[in-house]
């Protein structure tokens, strides 16, 4: 499974497209090599801080999210599953195929395993 230098949860039940307003810091590795090349504080006191605001649009879903929740889970283990033995599961999302080969399967399930076991 890929693995993102951008991790960032947002509120539950957040969907494709809603712009999320977030306060904080947030740090972004852009090259991968561990050290954070970017970092924005928004929390600043006063005035200010109106004018730190960041917006981030959520966009699309995590590597092995099936339906678009952000996470790759539980469900999307049994959504897969259910996929492979016939039940029609509706559209899913590009990112579910993990390895990028073009299908989603049984290598999904074990790289989400994976995942959420550690």
């Amino acid at each position: 499974m890929r693995k993102s230098p951008f991790d960032l949860r947002v509120k539950s039940g957040a969907v494709a497209g809603e712009t999320v307003p977030l306060t904080g810091t947030v740090s972004y590795d852009t090259d991968g090599d561990g050290i954070n090349d970017i970092t924005r504080t928004t929390n600043e006191p006063g005035d200010a801080a109106k004018e730190s605001v960041t917006e981030l649009v959520v966009d699309g879903c995590a590597d092995g999210d099936t339906d678009t929740d952000g996470f790759a889970d539980m469900r999307d283990v049994m959504r897969i599953l259910r996929m492979l033995t016939g039940t029609d599961v509706g559209a899913m999302c590009s990112n579910a195929d993990t390895n990028a080969d073009g299908k989603v399967g049984t290598d999904e399930v074990t790289a989400i395993l994976r995942n959420i076991s550690n």
